[in-house]
């Protein structure tokens, strides 16, 4: 039933939207003419852009909202290890991929080369579809760049590929020659196995605004009394300053199609939905955050369920069966077991 405002451009129907930890309940506004608040506000968007080398307000919480799904709708997937004839179980790989001597090239250059390239590759010989990745600045002035997935990516191949790619841009090259080898680990994986709160842990590395660091990044980066050593890690003046500038070249973060645009299951709100949200906020562990336009009620997972709240159930898992996520085959590796199953 819509509710008529006593503005004749437009009118405003009560509606939801359900996503796999919280739910938006809001008044959507439908403008009889050519116009909505949302070409408003993008356009407000493009005229105020003051987020340099952060995320925005809007762009942290799509970042959110796509790890959130990742983490929740990724199936739980086993691989065998040949060498040691046993069987692991994971959900996500989170990655971090670092280079191994001082940054010489944009930040640019280096996801349109480097971070690009694994991207093409991995989409070819592990079939990647769903992935979100973070680029972020070190203590030392260079890049790095942080992956979550749902695959199983191997540390050994994804090293060797890694230093192949960025051997591009000569990294490797300058790493031998003051190290006398060609093999840097530049790729770590981030164990989950023991960690309780795995979205939370996850949101502070892909998330986070560093701000204890902030202060001291900042000094060394537009420091004046740094000397250029070559071969060691310590920075000219005028090095730190381009790099620190660089910092906002290009994307900050970015996440695969099928996460791009999370909209969730989407319907009217009538007495059987507003039913079963009341079922749901009245169990443990939820929590209700309430503005002038919209209300978020936020809750475990769990909470979604075929006998409770069967419509709700039904419109999300049809939702998230749109994404792609697919049970996938046991897949064989040699090697260590994965550090990043959960």
């Amino acid at each position: 039933m819509n509710k008529y405002s006593k503005d004749p451009q437009f009118f405003i129907t009560p509606v939801f939207q359900i996503h796999p930890e919280f739910i938006y309940k809001y008044g959507q506004i439908d403008w009889l003419e050519n116009r909505t608040m949302q070409y408003d506000r993008n356009t407000s968007n493009l005229t105020n852009n003051s987020n340099r080398n952060k995320l925005s307000s809007k762009a942290k919480s799509k970042a959110k909202k796509a790890i959130v799904y990742l983490l929740n709708c990724a199936k739980e997937k086993e691989v065998y290890n040949v060498k040691y004839n046993s069987r692991y179980k994971f959900k996500v790989s989170f990655l971090t991929l670092t280079l191994p001597t001082i940054q010489q090239h944009s930040d640019h250059e280096i996801k349109e080369t480097c971070l690009n390239q694994l991207f093409v590759e991995l989409k070819k010989h592990y079939n990647l579809k769903h992935y979100i990745w973070k680029a972020e600045r070190q203590r030392n002035g260079n890049i790095h760049f942080h992956i979550l997935s749902d695959k199983y990516l191997p540390f050994k191949e994804m090293n060797d590929r890694w230093n192949r790619i960025i051997e591009k841009l000569g990294y490797i090259t300058e790493f031998e020659k003051v190290h006398k080898k060609r093999n840097p680990p530049t790729t770590d994986i981030h164990s989950l196995k023991k960690v309780n709160n795995v979205v939370g842990y996850i949101l502070k590395y892909m998330i986070k605004e560093n701000a204890s660091n902030r202060g001291k990044l900042k000094r060394n980066i537009f420091s004046t009394s740094s000397k250029f050593v070559k071969g060691t890690r310590s920075l000219s003046d005028h090095v730190l300053c381009y790099l620190g500038s660089l910092a906002t070249s290009g994307r900050i973060w970015s996440c695969s199609q099928s996460l791009s645009n999370l909209k969730g299951a989407q319907g009217i709100l009538d007495d059987e939905i507003n039913k079963e949200i009341e079922s749901i906020n009245n169990k443990a562990n939820t929590y209700t955050f309430k503005k002038s336009y919209i209300t978020c009620l936020y809750f475990k997972p769990s909470h979604i369920n075929e006998k409770e709240t069967p419509i709700l159930y039904k419109l999300l898992h049809q939702f998230i069966d749109s994404l792609g996520f697919e049970h996938q085959n046991c897949d064989v590796f040699n090697g260590a077991p994965p550090a990043d199953y959960r």
